[in-house]
């Protein structure tokens, strides 16, 4: 008669919660890192294509589309397909739009698709892995572990302004490279995780939430 809330909020603060906030946490390091890439290709992405800046301010409109249709998708497919299936998607997504804008893209136009496409993929999978994060936590302590989470916001960003100051302007599509190297990352952190109890229980599925549970208590002792 235990409700899944219930179950939830009786396992103590332990690995289990450390667990699901390192994978946040990087998920929104990886998201940060490709977020934060706009102006440092716009110098070699001008350079090699001729632009104005009046085009290459439509790499950052692209982004911006990108991120609203990646809001919307996750809205319609998350509660449909389930957290893991959006997160895994967004992230092998994110990681071949990622390699296609860097190694492929014949010209600016297919280079703008690319990055509209990317920055969809990488919202999707942030916003699931989100949700996925506050399902599996006690109401009481998702603020606290919510904060520690985003932590890898800035530190993704930080870490793309690093880089970059490293490379000449010429080599951006490295940048591409460094950032496909995280979606990749991303998605094997969604391939090991489980759904929560709370989606599993919401989908008729209330044994396969109680092997989660049990397993979550499990890693709590160890």
């Amino acid at each position: 008669s235990t409700t899944v809330g219930n179950a939830l909020g009786a396992i103590p603060g332990g690995r289990v919660h450390g667990t699901i906030v390192l994978h946040v946490a990087l998920v929104r390091f990886c998201v940060a890192f490709a977020d934060q890439m706009s102006p440092y290709v716009f110098e070699g992405v001008a350079s090699e294509w001729n632009l104005g800046s009046e085009q290459l301010g439509g790499f950052g409109a692209a982004s911006s589309f990108g991120s609203f249709v990646g809001t919307c998708l996750c809205a319609l497919l998350d509660g449909r397909a389930g957290r893991t299936i959006a997160m895994r998607m967004g992230a092998s997504m994110g990681c071949l739009f990622m390699l296609l804008m860097g190694f492929w893209a014949p010209n600016f136009r297919v280079l703008l698709v690319l990055r509209a496409a990317q920055q969809c993929a990488s919202t999707l999978a942030d916003a699931a892995f989100m949700i996925w994060m506050q399902e599996h936590l006690p109401t009481v302590q998702r603020g606290s572990f919510y904060a520690l989470a985003i932590l890898g916001w800035p530190l993704g960003k930080q870490s793309m302004i690093y880089i970059a100051s490293w490379l000449h302007a010429s080599h951006w599509r490295l940048l591409c490279l460094c950032s496909a190297s995280l979606f990749a990352l991303m998605f094997i952190s969604a391939a090991v995780v489980d759904d929560s109890p709370r989606q599993l229980v919401a989908s008729g599925q209330p044994e396969r939430a109680l092997v989660v549970l049990r397993r979550m208590y499990a890693l709590n002792r160890t």
